[in-house]
């Protein structure tokens, strides 16, 4: 006879679903924004970007750089709002 130990467990929240249009909705907003860093900031290998879903990430190749990548963030932030 073979035992199979079972562990049960309850879901007692989780992240409610929104408009079915949302990731369109974004990817559209986020475009614009990914292709001007690639244009400033990644083709003259002073920095990577990353997006996935929703979430974008950015590594600069120096400290003295982050300035840089943060004002130009802010810039792009304020125009997609």
């Amino acid at each position: 006879m073979v035992y199979v130990r079972v562990c049960v467990f309850m879901i007692t929240s989780g992240v409610i679903q929104g408009c079915p249009l949302s990731g369109m909705l974004f990817a559209l907003a986020s475009d614009p924004m990914l292709n001007c860093f690639d244009e400033r900031l990644v083709s003259g290998g002073e920095a990577e970007v990353a997006a996935c879903a929703d979430d974008v990430g950015m590594a600069v190749k120096s400290i003295e750089l982050l300035p840089v990548a943060a004002r130009f963030s802010r810039r792009l932030s304020a125009l997609l709002v």
